[in-house]
């Protein structure tokens, strides 16, 4: 192997697909970034074997020269950290002997001891759909910001620790619960009309091709029986899928209301950030009236606080209710809508949480705290 690269684009390449790599990884091998080069330029390689990210550097783009063809893998963290540190524009990586590249740049010259890239998973590329859906670069990072963040933390369900993505027609829904939020976005494939697909794909995965998405764009989405491929010029990302059935969100989501109100977004999120200061394990008070939108927070021997939020619509009775003021925070961070409205089901029954003032595709829900007030009242 002998190839002339930029710097600059190498380590934002070798970056990216760092990504994938596991500091538990199972095999030695998968600690390291497989490097091939081959006539249409130099392609990176990283693997967790439940992730996988390649970047592609196109000789066709100038930005790499392929002199000798030849496959290589080298230790991720060590690499990158060299690489860094060199001064040069330009890179030069040549393998003369099987585990062992040679890095020029400018008067510095480098050995690395590497691994047989024969040894390297392959990425399971087979059983895929022949079609693959596309969707606009800016709408599934907004998607998956405004759903992954439901998702559950906890291995007890591991269904919960993902996202559920399904397509049908022209609709592809994601959506996310940990047994107390739920997020759930509907995107219209214009143009597009598909059978059924659907999977459950690791949320902290979703997350990572979020950070590495441009703006610009598109990215062609393909599914197989476990596994999802995420395919954009230059970069791959592919997540098995997990096991299990995800929960309907059919009996979940209210099919009536009592009440409902419309409030100003910012301010409603800027009061929840301070009330969840003060309130009790991030326990915060909601009371709606007539008179507009009351918080309320509350801990023993260190304070309280209260304010008031004018609504911009109300319908319907009075209404209070006690919520995770942190996690109800994490959920509405992410959109971007300048009001919401919130409808309240009842006491027991979990609050939702839409843009105003149209519904549009995008729907919150959060289910109450169980206090004493809220038992005094019941």
């Amino acid at each position: 192997m002998l190839v002339e690269v930029s710097r600059e684009l190498l380590l934002r390449a070798w970056q990216q697909a760092m990504r994938a790599v596991s500091a538990n990884a199972p095999l030695p091998i998968l600690q390291g970034v497989r490097l091939c080069a081959q006539q249409e330029g130099l392609r990176l390689t990283a693997s967790s074997t439940s992730l996988t990210i390649a970047c592609e550097l196109l000789a066709a783009d100038q930005t790499v020269v392929v002199r000798r063809t030849g496959a290589v893998v080298l230790p991720a963290r060590y690499g990158y950290e060299v690489l860094r540190k060199l001064d040069g524009d330009l890179l030069v990586l040549e393998q003369r002997e099987p585990g062992l590249v040679t890095v020029s740049s400018g008067t510095a010259r480098i050995r690395l001891c590497g691994m047989e890239a024969s040894e390297y998973p392959g990425d399971g590329g087979a059983g895929y759909a022949d079609a693959g859906l596309v969707i606009d670069n800016l709408r599934l990072k907004s998607a998956i910001g405004e759903v992954a963040t439901a998702a559950s933390t906890s291995e007890q369900r591991p269904v919960l620790t993902g996202v559920s993505l399904v397509c049908e027609g022209d609709a592809l829904r994601l959506a996310a619960s940990d047994g107390i939020r739920l997020a759930s976005r509907t995107l219209r494939l214009e143009g597009q009309r598909y059978a059924r697909m659907e999977g459950v794909v690791p949320a902290r995965h979703l997350q990572e091709l979020s950070r590495m998405l441009p703006c610009e764009g598109t990215t062609e989405l393909r599914l197989s029986p476990s596994r999802i491929r995420f395919r954009m010029p230059g970069l791959q990302l592919e997540s098995a899928l997990i096991e299990g059935v995800f929960p309907s969100l059919d009996h979940v989501i209210p099919s009536s209301y009592a009440s409902e109100i419309v409030v100003d977004t910012r301010r409603l999120l800027s009061a929840i950030e301070c009330a969840s200061v003060l309130g009790d394990g991030g326990v915060i008070r909601l009371t709606a009236t007539v008179e507009g939108l009351t918080l309320l927070a509350r801990t023993a021997e260190v304070g309280d606080m209260e304010q008031r939020l004018p609504t911009l619509a109300t319908e319907g009775e009075a209404f209070a209710l006690s919520l995770n003021g942190k996690l109800l925070f994490e959920l509405l961070r992410h959109n971007d809508s300048e009001q919401v409205r919130l409808r309240y089901a009842g006491h027991s029954r979990p609050l939702v949480i839409v843009p105003a003032p149209q519904p549009a595709s995008l729907l919150y829900l959060i289910t109450p705290v169980r206090t004493a007030a809220a038992s005094s009242a019941c």
